[in-house]
């Protein structure tokens, strides 16, 4: 029963097909490491072990099919882990048909450090420097109504 309203569901957001799962690519360099993230239609691919693609025209399509989806995929959504460090989030727009945002944040904690902006054209990129320190973060884009994805941030291990 439970499958079949998953499945339901999932035909209702139109889902088209099913796609490679991807793990963040970690890039380092002198300003930080690079974490590299690819925003697709209602979702952002690396957070998701198994992002589907969905088929959009507007905000609003993505404000219904993660409401109709969001439960049934939360199961899937990966939990990304970095060492406490400076970093850059490069967020790509990949066929996303309107302008993007991002945002990364505490997930409970306000006095944790946050990075936001927008404008993330289709086939664009934008960087989003931010030093992390030891705590859970969230990161979605709002603009794309994509779930609240969650970063666990560790301190660096002690030498011996």
């Amino acid at each position: 029963m439970r499958l079949a309203l998953a499945f339901a569901l999932l035909a209702f957001a139109g889902v088209a097909f099913a796609a490679e799962p991807a793990k963040p690519e970690l890039i380092p360099g002198p300003q930080g490491t690079v974490v590299v993230l690819h925003a697709v239609p209602c979702l952002i691919r690396e957070a998701e072990t198994d992002p589907l693609p969905y088929k959009v025209t507007v905000p609003a399509d993505c404000e219904r099919i993660n409401r109709a989806t969001a439960a049934v995929r939360e199961s899937g959504f990966r939990t990304l882990t970095l060492t406490a460090g400076k970093y850059i989030f490069r967020v790509h727009n990949d066929g996303v048909p309107w302008l993007l945002d991002f945002d990364l944040r505490g997930e409970r904690d306000p006095s944790l450090p946050f990075t936001q902006g927008g404008t993330i054209a289709a086939g664009k990129a934008l960087d989003y420097p931010i030093t992390l320190v030891p705590g859970v973060y969230a990161f979605h884009s709002p603009r794309d109504a994509s779930p609240r994805y969650r970063l666990v941030v560790e301190a660096p291990a002690k030498a011996r």
